[in-house]
């Protein structure tokens, strides 16, 4: 794995190096510019220097943000680097004229603002650019259990093709004796654990009912739907068991009403809490929640989603951010002391403080990340990817470290 983590110069550190490299493009470009008129000069001398901005932030670590996605950066280091000290000057490209003069300062204007754009830009990304492979195992939907040494998920195994009920079984897996283990058969989806470890909560398929089981699989009870305390309640999901294990939040996602629901664990006082919002967690200390729902904010029209909180009646709704382009941010997850919340957003997974403010991204690579859980230190985060080029196992299972941002998968392939 990549371990090595960029970080930024100071502006000291920048301002040095952009002199060096500006002596370099001088001593490349201006052999006899002494030989120049005072206009050639004066030109000559700019254009080093902005060439020399341009080096700077080329191949330095915590620079060249503005300039990677062009690659003007690494082109006139390159050029600089092995090209022959020959004489060259600015007015050699373009003839004296008005026109010309035009474009002269047109580019020189341009290699400005790269030149400042590379000086002043911010550190590379931190995020993981080498993670190791992930077995071929299909693994979505993990959740820490609150020992932290086990998770619950879903999992496909390779019979299913064959076997009736094969499809997203609930299964364990311990990570400290590395053993997975059926808790049953599918299909179901977004298990969770009771604080207490000692039950699970999950959905099943449309028309998407609740239910409790232990993790070995015995005492299966419904909550919602047919021969259950709410015969008529469906389209009931994401199920989340309180930090107190006094109380479940749901969604219903369809219907209506719909929105963020509470019931008690035996499915007994169930009522909406909020209009809309999906996706709902809780606080560590039980009395908020963090939720999705549309943003009504908007004067447009535009149909976008923005994270909430409230307090755990409804009341005291507020949005914390204000993403563009957010019709896919979802899962948010706060972590164990409360300070930070996770959640997906631009098929990557994205931290920012409770508050809503500095919003940074965490994760990159292909796929879709979805799902970020923390663990109950609050050291790492548990997360799934689905890969749309892999139709045999397109969901795997990854851990985020919260400090170093390094990712590792749960199911690591044999030769890693």
């Amino acid at each position: 794995m990549n371990t090595e983590k960029s970080s930024p110069l100071s502006i000291a550190d920048r301002l040095e190096r952009f002199a060096a490299c500006s002596v370099g493009c001088h001593s490349r470009f201006g052999a006899e510019i002494d030989s120049r008129p005072d206009g050639l000069l004066r030109t000559n001398h700019t254009f080093a220097i902005l060439l020399g901005g341009l080096c700077c932030g080329s191949d330095v670590p915590g620079h060249g943000d503005a300039l990677r996605p062009l690659g003007t950066g690494p082109f006139f280091a390159r050029f600089l680097l092995y090209r022959k000290p020959s004489p060259f000057y600015f007015e050699d490209l373009m003839p004296a004229s008005k026109f010309s003069f035009s474009l002269r300062i047109a580019l020189l204007g341009l290699l400005f603002t790269l030149a400042a754009c590379s000086l002043l830009g911010g550190e590379d990304p931190r995020w993981d650019t080498d993670v190791p492979r992930s077995a071929p195992l299909d693994a979505l939907l993990g959740i820490w259990g609150p020992e932290g040494n086990r998770i619950a998920f879903v999992h496909t195994p390779d019979s299913a093709a064959t076997e009736p009920g094969s499809y997203n079984q609930l299964w364990t897996y311990n990570l400290q004796t590395d053993t997975m283990r059926q808790v049953m058969r599918g299909p179901l989806f977004t298990p969770h654990w009771s604080p207490s470890g000692d039950r699970l909560v999950f959905h099943s398929p449309i028309p998407q009912y609740l239910f409790t089981v232990d993790p070995d699989g015995q005492n299966l009870q419904q909550l919602t739907g047919p021969d259950s305390p709410n015969p008529d309640l469906e389209n009931t999901v994401v199920g989340k068991w309180s930090p107190s294990g006094k109380r479940i939040l749901y969604t219903i996602e369809a219907g209506t009403p719909r929105g963020v629901s509470m019931m008690k664990p035996d499915g007994s006082s169930a009522r909406i809490l909020i209009e809309y919002g999906v996706q709902a967690s809780w606080f560590p200390g039980g009395e908020r929640i963090v939720y999705v729902n549309w943003d009504q904010s908007i004067e447009d029209g535009s149909r976008r989603k923005q994270i909430y909180v409230a307090d755990t009646d409804g009341t005291n709704q507020r949005k914390l951010t204000d993403l563009k382009n957010s019709r896919d941010v979802g899962w948010p997850s706060v972590s164990p002391k409360g300070e930070q919340i996770a959640f997906a957003y631009n098929d990557q997974v994205h931290l920012m403080t409770a508050d809503g403010t500095n919003v940074r991204q965490v994760t990159g690579g292909a796929g879709v990340a979805k799902q970020p859980v923390w663990s109950p230190d609050g050291e790492t985060i548990l997360f799934w990817r689905r890969y749309f080029d892999d139709p045999e196992t397109p969901e795997r299972l990854f851990l985020l470290d919260v400090e170093t941002l390094e990712v590792e998968p749960v199911f690591p392939a044999e030769d890693h």
